[in-house]
């Protein structure tokens, strides 16, 4: 069985760490960005199947959303949304995206394997 890559975008390290270790035990593989930057850099040097995104990637920083776009644009695979934020008008946005789901925070380890498992 191939074993898909994830990138995992997650500003907080915690939460990194624990998504990790939740899709690792899923038997996935998981390259950890903390920004955009990162992210970018991941996506241009390694093979990745499924990204995870944090809406919320801190201040001064390309937020989750930004990301989506260059995403669909440049790399052409599926993403998710892990995010703390489900106002109508971020939903609004991240829903326009044509996300492959949107898990809010806090999440249960099963709602991120199923939403990969969808992707």
């Amino acid at each position: 069985m191939k074993q898909n890559t994830i990138l995992l975008v997650e500003d907080d390290f915690l939460n990194r760490r624990l998504i990790r270790k939740t899709l690792t035990d899923a038997g996935y593989k998981v390259l950890e960005a903390k920004n955009s930057i990162e992210a970018i850099e991941i996506l241009n040097n390694d093979i990745v199947d499924i990204a995870i995104l944090d809406i919320n990637l801190g201040e001064h920083e390309q937020n989750g959303i930004e990301l989506s776009n260059r995403i669909k644009e440049k790399y052409n695979i599926p993403f998710i949304y892990l995010t703390a934020y489900d106002t109508d008008e971020i939903t609004s946005k991240a829903i326009h995206t044509k996300p492959h789901a949107y898990i809010t925070k806090p999440f249960k380890s099963v709602d991120i394997i199923i939403s990969v498992e969808l992707a």
